[in-house]
């Protein structure tokens, strides 16, 4: 007897992990591309016990309508992406910064992952994505917008593996507003 699983979308906004070729994520593997850490050649989707993740990859530069009809987007810390993030921060989308500034403020714009509309901090690294991305516990917390079942799981995730991923204080406020998805997105 197969179970159905859930489904997920969410949007990989960033090219550090949709960048070089041969990489797979199920190997989690690591990639120095210009002196930076990327890249899982990410397939269409990410396969859990519970879920199928469809992975919604940047493709024709960042706007306001990348977010799309994603549960959540994985976006870096770029000049540009820092202004779509704050531009969108109390319109529901949940953020989760993918930046080599993990855990301080922006080297950009001088602000914490929480002032620019970040609910969540990644370290740049490919292999805590696909943590993250695994994890049914925290995929289940995202679509059902739930704080103490993300919290929970991410506190699982570090003390499994060890990686740090972190809630920020916006994340509280972006769980209670619905998601407003662009109608220009099909």
């Amino acid at each position: 007897m197969t179970r159905e699983r859930k489904e997920i979308r969410i949007g990989i906004l960033t090219p550090y992990l949709t960048m070089g070729p041969g990489i797979s994520v199920s190997e989690c593997c690591r990639q120095r591309y210009q002196g930076w850490e990327v890249g899982m050649e990410i397939g269409d989707k990410i396969v859990t016990p519970t879920f199928e993740v469809y992975l919604d990859k940047l493709s024709d530069g960042l706007s306001l309508d990348s977010p799309g009809k994603s549960a959540m987007s994985i976006i870096g810390s770029t000049v540009p992406a820092e202004r779509i993030v704050e531009c969108l921060k109390g319109s529901g989308v949940i953020f989760a910064r993918y930046s080599i500034f993990h855990g301080d403020s922006s080297q950009y714009s001088r602000k914490m992952p929480e002032e620019g509309g970040y609910s969540i901090d990644i370290p740049k690294s490919p292999a805590a994505v696909f943590k993250l991305l695994s994890h049914d516990g925290f995929l289940d917390g995202i679509i059902a917008r739930d704080e103490d079942l993300i919290m929970d799981s991410l506190e699982q995730i570090r003390q499994e593996s060890g990686c740090r991923v972190i809630a920020t204080p916006y994340l509280r406020e972006v769980l209670k507003t619905p998601p407003f998805f662009s109608s220009r997105i099909v």
